[in-house]
């Protein structure tokens, strides 16, 4: 005998159906699925209202014109220069600094593979940034604020790489990309 529905009560869906939606107009799923681009061309990308480094992309702009001044004066002062430091340390610190500047070129000339580039240059900057710690930990003060400060650059990172991903604004301002049911 079956155990649903049982004598006497209403059907219920059993457990793993998907439940009533709790007020009008709400669906059953709430996973909306991934959306589709399509590619235009320069001028239709240009033409297009969410074009340029305005709203959210402000943001990043002020960030890299200042992670610029943050490296050219970290060279300026001689920090990433210390003749007893030198080693895979030392040229992965000058690699971080000229990732830097090449982030923020490739960020004011809008291009294309901007996304692609920056997870490198996050992944380069990150390794950085660990090795750094690893290296000053030992005689730091506060090594936990060491750690604290990589974790907090690998979850910036990450949410910058997922607001990229997701913003149709860098969308079309980068990539020359609509949704599909926007064309």
């Amino acid at each position: 005998m079956p155990m649903w529905p049982r004598k006497g009560r209403t059907a219920s869906p059993p457990p793993c159906a998907p439940q009533r939606p709790r007020h009008k107009g709400a669906s059953l799923t709430r996973i909306e699925p991934l959306a589709t681009w399509r590619d235009v061309p320069a001028e239709e990308a240009l033409a297009h209202p969410l074009y340029g480094l305005r709203g959210w992309l402000r943001i990043p702009s002020i960030g890299f014109v200042l992670l610029v001044l943050g490296a050219a004066l970290m060279l300026a002062r001689g920090e990433a220069f210390d003749p007893a430091g030198w080693g895979a340390w030392a040229l992965l610190g000058l690699l971080s600094a000229l990732g830097m500047l090449a982030a923020a070129i490739l960020w004011f000339r809008r291009w294309r593979h901007f996304r692609r580039a920056y997870l490198g240059f996050a992944v380069l900057s990150q390794l950085y940034e660990a090795v750094d710690v690893a290296l000053v930990a030992r005689t730091a003060e506060d090594p936990g604020g060491e750690v604290a400060l990589v974790v907090i650059g690998i979850l910036l990172d990450i949410a910058f790489l997922v607001a990229m991903q997701r913003s149709r604004r860098f969308r079309v301002t980068f990539e020359h990309r609509l949704r599909a049911p926007e064309s």
